[in-house]
């Protein structure tokens, strides 16, 4: 083994596959004897590693990596002092800000995501009352529409009339149909408040007639 290839301690290995190590000592195997080379990753979580020390100094395997460049699986590159300390932790500093920084924008874009969807489920809440159709009143036990059975019920023309304006905003197409089968009167298909109208005016001209009746 050449004596001056031997690691020292603060010098700087590159591995073959391009990445930057540090060495830490040379230590001794308590069993075997065996000389060992305790270093230390530049670069990720600064991990700590123990290799043996022939198996440090080897050349590159050509037939398993055949790309490779480099001569020997790691070689000296340099030698950092007791800045590498300073260094690292420079390094782990700028890593909390980058994950600090990652965390600030996460919340932000959380906090726009949440803003987006309450703005959605009120514009939600706003179409669905603009689009819901006009709800009929609850039926009577007998399944018959309450509004249908209160203009049944009415005395005169003008009652009847009167069922009609004041529930207005609970008729339907077959409330219409129902009312005008009552009267025998023809009420054409369209919009609803075009019917409802058509309604009207045909009670109009009963209560006309009645009026003439009880003269």
């Amino acid at each position: 083994m050449e004596r001056d290839r031997v690691p020292k301690p603060g010098q700087i290995y590159k591995h073959f596959k391009d990445k930057p190590y540090q060495i830490i000592t040379i230590a001794t195997h308590a069993e075997t004897k065996e000389k060992m080379v305790v270093y230390q990753a530049l670069y990720g979580d600064f991990k700590t590693y123990i290799r043996p020390l022939e198996n440090f100094l080897s050349e590159v395997d050509r037939i398993k990596y055949p790309s490779v460049t480099q001569k020997y699986r790691f070689e000296l590159i340099g030698s950092r002092e007791p800045d590498l300390e300073l260094d690292k932790e420079d390094q782990i500093s700028g890593g909390m800000k980058e994950v600090q920084t990652e965390q600030l924008t996460a919340q932000a874009d959380q906090q726009v995501q949440t803003e987006e969807q309450e703005a959605l489920k009120v514009q939600q809440e706003v179409s669905k009352e603009q689009e819901t159709p006009i709800t009929e009143q609850p039926l009577s036990e007998g399944g018959i529409n309450n509004v249908l059975l209160q203009f049944l019920d009415a005395e005169s023309y003008y009652k009847k009339l009167e069922v009609i304006t004041s529930n207005r905003k609970y008729m339907n197409d077959r409330l219409i149909n129902d009312i005008a089968v009552s009267l025998d009167c023809t009420v054409d298909e369209g919009p609803i408040d075009q019917r409802i109208q058509n309604l009207i005016i045909c009670l109009q001209a009963l209560c006309r007639f009645e009026d003439r009746r009880h003269r």
